[in-house]
């Protein structure tokens, strides 16, 4: 939707981090009225919705868990050891 403008993009994820709802439509509105292309509007007015609708659950999951690690970082652990993984299996019949 954003790819390419990263100080559109910028702008939105500081206000989805900072719970401002209103600030985020005032931006994907902003910029879906520069565009000119039907199927670009079509993508910024789907992304808006499904921010809108699912607000409640666009949350940073460290600050809700409050026995989070103070060391815990992203998700996706397993995806980034998978070049680790598969070499240790090679050629030993494992799957």
């Amino acid at each position: 939707m954003l790819h390419g403008d990263k100080d559109w993009l910028k702008v939105a994820k500081k206000a989805v981090r900072h719970k401002q709802a209103g600030t985020l439509v005032a931006i994907l509105d902003t910029y879906e009225s520069q565009l000119e292309n039907d199927q670009q509007i079509q993508k910024v007015e789907d992304v808006k919705k499904y921010l809108i609708n699912h607000w409640n659950r666009l949350f940073d999951w460290r600050d809700k868990d409050k026995q989070a690690p103070k060391i815990a970082g992203k998700l996706g652990a397993m995806e980034s050891n998978q070049r680790h993984l598969t070499f240790r299996m090679k050629k030993r019949g494992m799957h």
